[in-house]
Protein backbone atom coordinates (compact mmCIF):
# COMPACT_ATOMS: atom_id res chain seq x y z
CA UNK A 1 0.00 0.00 0.00
CA UNK A 2 1.13 3.52 -0.82
CA UNK A 3 0.27 6.60 1.24
CA UNK A 4 -1.68 8.95 -1.06
CA UNK A 5 -0.28 12.09 0.61
CA UNK A 6 3.25 10.91 -0.06
CA UNK A 7 2.38 10.21 -3.70
CA UNK A 8 0.73 13.64 -4.00
CA UNK A 9 3.90 15.36 -2.72
CA UNK A 10 6.19 13.22 -4.90
CA UNK A 11 4.16 14.03 -8.01
CA UNK A 12 4.47 17.76 -7.17
CA UNK A 13 0.75 18.33 -7.61
CA UNK A 14 -0.32 21.94 -7.26
CA UNK A 15 -3.89 21.10 -6.25
CA UNK A 16 -4.69 20.70 -2.53
CA UNK A 17 -4.51 17.07 -1.46
CA UNK A 18 -8.18 16.58 -0.52
CA UNK A 19 -9.32 18.11 -3.82
CA UNK A 20 -6.79 16.10 -5.83
CA UNK A 21 -7.61 12.72 -4.29
CA UNK A 22 -11.37 13.35 -4.40
CA UNK A 23 -11.27 14.28 -8.09
CA UNK A 24 -9.04 11.34 -9.02
CA UNK A 25 -11.19 8.81 -7.18
CA UNK A 26 -14.32 10.09 -8.93
CA UNK A 27 -12.70 10.57 -12.35
CA UNK A 28 -11.11 7.12 -12.53
CA UNK A 29 -13.80 5.21 -10.66
CA UNK A 30 -11.54 3.92 -7.88
CA UNK A 31 -13.42 1.91 -5.27
CA UNK A 32 -12.94 1.40 -1.55
CA UNK A 33 -11.57 -1.16 -0.56
CA UNK A 34 -10.53 -2.63 -3.92
CA UNK A 35 -8.30 0.32 -4.91
CA UNK A 36 -7.74 2.19 -1.66
CA UNK A 37 -8.74 2.34 1.98
CA UNK A 38 -9.42 5.35 4.17
CA UNK A 39 -8.78 6.20 7.77
CA UNK A 40 -9.49 9.25 9.90
CA UNK A 41 -6.65 10.75 11.96
CA UNK A 42 -7.18 13.08 14.85
CA UNK A 43 -5.28 16.33 14.62
CA UNK A 44 -5.23 19.47 16.74
CA UNK A 45 -7.75 20.93 14.29
CA UNK A 46 -10.15 19.10 12.03
CA UNK A 47 -9.93 15.33 11.66
CA UNK A 48 -7.78 14.35 8.68
CA UNK A 49 -8.82 11.73 6.13
CA UNK A 50 -5.93 9.58 4.97
CA UNK A 51 -5.84 7.20 2.02
CA UNK A 52 -3.76 4.11 1.42
CA UNK A 53 -3.62 3.16 -2.26
CA UNK A 54 -2.96 -0.21 -3.79
CA UNK A 55 0.23 -0.34 -5.82
CA UNK A 56 -1.74 -0.54 -9.09
CA UNK A 57 -3.84 2.50 -8.14
CA UNK A 58 -0.73 4.48 -7.23
CA UNK A 59 0.89 3.56 -10.56
CA UNK A 60 -2.21 4.61 -12.47
CA UNK A 61 -2.38 7.94 -10.63
CA UNK A 62 1.31 8.58 -11.26
CA UNK A 63 0.91 7.83 -14.96
CA UNK A 64 -2.03 10.20 -15.46
CA UNK A 65 -0.56 13.16 -13.59
CA UNK A 66 0.43 16.11 -15.76
CA UNK A 67 3.67 17.00 -13.98
CA UNK A 68 7.33 16.35 -14.78
CA UNK A 69 7.29 13.36 -12.43
CA UNK A 70 4.13 12.06 -14.12
CA UNK A 71 5.84 12.28 -17.51
CA UNK A 72 8.93 10.50 -16.16
CA UNK A 73 6.67 7.80 -14.72
CA UNK A 74 4.91 7.26 -18.05
CA UNK A 75 8.26 7.03 -19.85
CA UNK A 76 9.56 4.54 -17.26
CA UNK A 77 6.58 2.22 -17.75
CA UNK A 78 6.86 2.52 -21.53
CA UNK A 79 10.53 1.46 -21.29
CA UNK A 80 9.61 -1.44 -19.01
CA UNK A 81 6.88 -2.56 -21.42
CA UNK A 82 9.36 -2.49 -24.33
CA UNK A 83 11.84 -4.54 -22.30
CA UNK A 84 9.14 -7.09 -21.41
CA UNK A 85 8.04 -7.32 -25.05
CA UNK A 86 11.64 -7.86 -26.13
CA UNK A 87 12.09 -10.61 -23.54
CA UNK A 88 8.88 -12.30 -24.72
CA UNK A 89 10.04 -12.04 -28.32
CA UNK A 90 13.40 -13.55 -27.39
CA UNK A 91 11.66 -16.47 -25.64
CA UNK A 92 9.59 -17.18 -28.75
CA UNK A 93 12.67 -16.89 -31.00
CA UNK A 94 14.54 -19.37 -28.80
CA UNK A 95 11.64 -21.81 -28.58
CA UNK A 96 10.74 -21.20 -24.95
CA UNK A 97 7.10 -20.03 -25.16
CA UNK A 98 6.33 -21.45 -21.71
CA UNK A 99 8.22 -18.47 -20.26
CA UNK A 100 5.64 -16.08 -21.73
CA UNK A 101 2.70 -15.25 -19.44
CA UNK A 102 -0.52 -16.72 -20.82
CA UNK A 103 -2.76 -13.90 -19.56
CA UNK A 104 -1.24 -10.69 -20.88
CA UNK A 105 -4.50 -8.77 -20.62
CA UNK A 106 -3.65 -7.09 -17.29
Amino acid sequence: MIDARTLHRWLACKQRFHEWIGHRIAEYGFEDPADFCCSISKTKGRPRKDYLLTLDTAKELAMVERTDIGRQTRRYFIRMERAAMQMASDHVAHGTPEAIPQDASE
